[in-house]
């Protein structure tokens, strides 16, 4: 099964590019995306998920648009064809 990760801002400079498409198995989690996201760039790790393994503050990791933490966390079911979008804190002034 295929799901598609989007990277923005300083994540797609860590991951060098936008779109990167996941082959997971049947029954896989959001976790079970990130880390196979992880085993291609492992810098990537450290840069969202905090000591306990959970998303760093400020990051926002979407699922067909809706906010992950709102709908199950990272241990949701991904499905064929789900797109995540991983966004990183955004400042401004």
């Amino acid at each position: 099964m295929r799901v598609e990760v989007k990277t923005f801002a300083t994540l797609r400079e860590i991951t060098g590019g936008l779109i990167h498409y996941i082959d997971v198995s049947e029954g896989s989690t959001l976790r079970d995306v990130l880390e196979e996201l992880f085993r291609r760039y492992p810098s990537l790790r450290d840069e969202i998920l905090d000591e306990n393994g959970d998303l760093k503050t400020g990051y926002r990791l979407l699922v067909n648009g809706r906010e992950a933490l709102h709908i199950g966390g990272l241990d949701i079911e991904v499905r064929e064809g789900d797109v995540i979008a991983l966004f990183p804190p955004i400042a401004g002034g």
